[in-house]
């Protein structure tokens, strides 16, 4: 690429970064009007509740001190004093700063809404934790207003009081009518139960088992496993070894041979079937048996019989869960 292209691409990148956020900041612009405009409809037309989302949805996008006296306007209308209170307080607040005329009227609109709010009391114990929060509908109280009259908006509440190592408290209240002042005593946290020294937890215990704890009945079952492949291993090798001693013997030695090669290879016949259908129940069980502490502390595996037939194919595992 030629020095005058390299220059050229720089200058087109440069350009793009530049507009980007400025086109994204005309789109918010544009559907913040839209949104305003919407909002207008809306209350022309008595429909108050969705006129003021609009109006919260344009000031969210841009925010404007117009659109802000309008959102209070609004929740004054919709009677929700308290929202509309502390919107004509902020706006009053940021004419005051910019020194716009309108600074006046907010203050007014909210000296006017200030005697007709509810307030909602919360008497807190003097031993409340340091660490506590205290939640309104999930929505977190500043510690600063835990023991001042704060406005709300008429409606149903429910606090609720935590703090870590204490039992949660809650309640609920309900503002019905103008000027009420609610009172909520809060009482003290009760403190979470704690287990004696030393004494151990008998959940944690359940929950932390060994996994032969949990799994024993496979571990039984491999262990059937491996006594049978002993015996399969050790009377199949004594079998072959008189067999092998009978061919060489006569007469009566060599029939006690051929006996004795007889009886070896049947214990080692039980041996392999013993040592197939351990194999498979250690598999099963272990397979069926919980990792994990189980949910039903008395849901338990209780073998009730195995059972091994003249062949591989004939191999039962019976159990009750």
């Amino acid at each position: 690429m030629t020095p005058f292209l390299r220059r050229r691409a720089a200058f087109l990148t440069l350009i793009l970064f530049f507009s980007v956020p400025a086109r994204a900041e005309t789109t918010d612009k544009a559907a913040a009007i839209a949104a305003f405009d919407d909002a207008a409809e809306l209350m022309q037309s008595g429909q108050l509740e969705p006129a003021c989302a609009k109006y919260q949805e344009s000031y969210t996008l841009d925010p404007q001190l117009g659109t802000l006296l309008h959102l209070g306007y609004c929740q004054e209308q919709l009677a929700h004093l308290a929202s509309a209170w502390s919107a004509f307080r902020d706006a009053a607040d940021w004419a005051k700063k910019v020194d716009d005329k309108r600074q006046a009227l907010a203050e007014e609109r909210a000296k006017m809404l200030e005697p007709r709010l509810s307030r909602l009391q919360l008497t807190v114990p003097r031993d409340l934790p340091a660490d506590a929060t205290i939640k309104r509908n999930g929505k977190l109280i500043p510690p600063a207003v835990f023991r001042t009259a704060f406005p709300l908006d008429l409606g149903h509440y429910e606090i609720t009081v935590s703090a870590p190592g204490h039992q949660t408290w809650s309640s609920t209240v309900e503002l019905t009518k103008e000027r009420q002042l609610l009172n909520l005593h809060i009482p003290s946290l009760q403190k979470m139960p704690k287990r004696a020294a030393g004494k151990p937890d008998p959940d944690a215990g359940a929950a932390e088992r060994s996994l032969f704890a949990r799994k024993w009945p496979a571990f039984l079952a491999g262990g059937v496993a491996v006594a049978g492949g002993v015996v399969w291993g050790v009377f199949g090798i004594q079998s072959i070894q008189a067999k092998a001693d009978a061919e060489d013997a006569t007469g009566q030695t060599q029939q006690e041979l051929q006996q004795k090669a007889y009886n070896r290879g049947t214990v080692a016949t039980v041996g392999m079937i013993v040592t197939g259908t351990g194999a498979v129940a250690a598999i099963a069980l272990w397979a069926v048996l919980p990792g994990k502490k189980p949910p039903n502390d008395h849901a338990a595996f209780a073998p009730a019989a195995l059972y091994a037939g003249a062949s591989m194919n004939q191999v039962q595992l019976m159990g009750t869960f």
